[in-house]
């Protein structure tokens, strides 16, 4: 199985819980935070079919193979990729199951709210990851070279709070 990694199981996960409420979301944003009887019972519906449909989507594009900490433009790319593939998925789908009260805006936008939470969370972690590794102040610095010199420089900069090393680079 693809979900080998707890991270991966964890980010499978998150991505569940945004397909869900994504969806529920474009219905609720396309009328205007009140939803019809009638389309409530259309999203109702049609809700675990979509979902179903983003998860093998998004399981066929790779996107719990990277590691959110190194969050990059590629994995984005393959966000947006997932997010325009499951729309126009969920489009034939729901011609398919004959949904006929799903109106085409919340189509558009799910696909947009996909977009930015699974990008924006994963975002937000690398930039909280990144900032944690670093207290206030703090400066990370490589050393080149690793001999005698090296050493002594790297025991002077652990007492010191300002610096942090980073690591050390040597020609061997």
């Amino acid at each position: 199985m693809i979900l080998r990694h707890k991270h991966a199981f964890a980010a499978f996960g998150h991505d569940l819980v945004v397909s869900v409420s994504a969806w529920c979301a474009a219905f609720w944003l396309r009328f205007n935070f009140d939803i019809p009887p009638l389309y409530f019972g259309a999203m109702t519906e049609s809700l675990p079919w979509v979902v179903a449909v983003q998860v093998a989507v998004f399981l066929t594009l790779g996107l719990y193979r990277g590691i959110w900490r190194y969050a990059s433009v590629h994995d984005l790319y393959r966000i947006v990729l997932a997010a325009v593939v499951s729309t126009m998925a969920i489009s034939m789908m729901l011609v398919f199951i004959q949904a006929p009260n799903i109106p085409r805006s919340v189509l558009l936008l799910d696909s947009m709210l996909l977009v930015i939470a699974m990008g924006g969370s994963r975002l937000s972690y690398r930039l909280w990851r990144e900032r944690r590794l670093f207290a206030p102040g703090e400066h990370a610095v490589i050393i080149m070279g690793a001999g005698d010199a090296a050493s002594d420089l790297l025991k002077n900069l652990s007492r010191n709070k300002q610096w942090r090393v980073a690591g050390l680079l040597d020609d061997n």
